[in-house]
């Protein structure tokens, strides 16, 4: 639990949502099939979760950017604190795009 609340207290707020929403569309990257369903709940991983997707992925690469420059003229612990938070996001993103290749394969299949 301390762990966490560390993780968050170097993250900031809005870096620890953008972490818990790209958490969520992972959890959802399993729930894509080939069907599409336009109502419902079922709505969520087929449209919505699809189409946030990419937009998350070029989210994190900006953030990424902007702690690389925000770092630059920083003492060392907030360079190491930049640094962090950019291994975090890296991660994150390797983990998202992991997990939705395969479901954008499964959507974009017509054979």
């Amino acid at each position: 639990m301390k762990a966490l609340l560390l993780i968050a207290r170097l993250l900031g707020a809005l870096r620890v949502m953008l972490v818990v929403s790209v958490f969520v569309l992972i959890a959802l990257a399993p729930l894509v099939g080939s069907d599409v369903f336009y109502s419902g709940w079922k709505m969520a991983p087929t449209l919505i979760a699809p189409a946030v997707v990419p937009i998350f992925f070029f989210v994190i690469l900006f953030d990424v950017l902007m702690c690389r420059v925000c770092r630059i003229d920083k003492p060392a612990i907030e360079r190491q604190r930049f640094d962090s938070i950019v291994r975090i996001e890296l991660l994150l993103l390797v983990l998202m795009v992991a997990f939705w290749v395969p479901a954008f394969y499964r959507l974009l299949d017509t054979v």
